[in-house]
């Protein structure tokens, strides 16, 4: 009998939402799906912040795109005067709550670390590992950099899955456009796909989060407690 084993698979995001914790702190294993296309106007370089009057602030690392077909992996920074860019924003938005007190040192050296790395890649991975830390996710995190392509994606997708010996997969809801759970049930993998207000409602504690926004802004209000375990 099969050790049973949770995973999840979601692409890389610049300091991802809250949501995207919350189905980490659900899984055994938490593959960040990189050996994918560059998707411009997507969640791959920026998020989004709320200032405390409302408003809506856009997070954007400027990349260089050459190509609609352009790897991920890549996709290189065209500029490094964003890093200081986001540091001012987020010190003049949060100067005076306590994530702010709590983070500022952190999050400036983390900045001025990312201001020299030249891809994308590099950046997203630098600020996840720093929120996983300190959330105390447990999951194992495997970045999937490569892997042999497949001319359907639920193979691909299946193939996978079977490589990191997945009992479970837990998918977001928007795949279920195009997953084929057929293809799951011959694999012998159970398939389940998350309802993120419940699991966020699990997870969290405090005011109920704008599903926007990245997951800086709740660190920094430090308004919530994220339940790991």
């Amino acid at each position: 009998m099969r050790i049973p084993k949770k995973v999840a698979l979601i692409q890389s995001n610049y300091v991802p939402w809250v949501g995207y914790f919350a189905i980490m702190a659900e899984v055994d294993l938490f593959i960040v799906y990189e050996c994918v296309q560059y998707t411009k106007n997507d969640w791959r370089n920026r998020n989004q912040i709320q200032s405390p009057e409302g408003c809506f602030k856009w997070l954007t690392i400027p990349v260089r795109q050459y190509s609609s077909t352009q790897p991920f992996m890549e996709t290189r920074v065209s500029s490094s005067a964003w890093a200081l860019s986001h540091l001012k924003t987020l010190n003049h938005y949060f100067a005076h709550t306590k994530g702010w007190i709590k983070w500022s040192n952190e999050l400036e050296l983390l900045y001025k670390t990312a201001q020299k790395m030249t891809h994308l890649f590099e950046i997203n991975r630098l600020f996840l590992d720093w929120v996983i830390n300190k959330l105390h996710l447990s999951a194992q995190v495997v970045y999937l950099d490569s892997y042999p392509e497949f001319s359907n994606r639920n193979e691909r997708l299946i193939s996978i899955l079977h490589h990191f010996d997945a009992t479970h997969y837990l998918s977001g809801p928007s795949a279920k456009d195009y997953i084929d759970v057929e293809k799951f049930e011959i694999a012998k993998i159970n398939l389940e796909f998350v309802d993120y207000d419940q699991i966020i409602m699990e997870r969290l504690i405090g005011p109920k989060p704008i599903k926007t926004t990245s997951i800086i802004q709740l660190m920094l209000e430090d308004r919530h407690e994220f339940k790991s375990h």
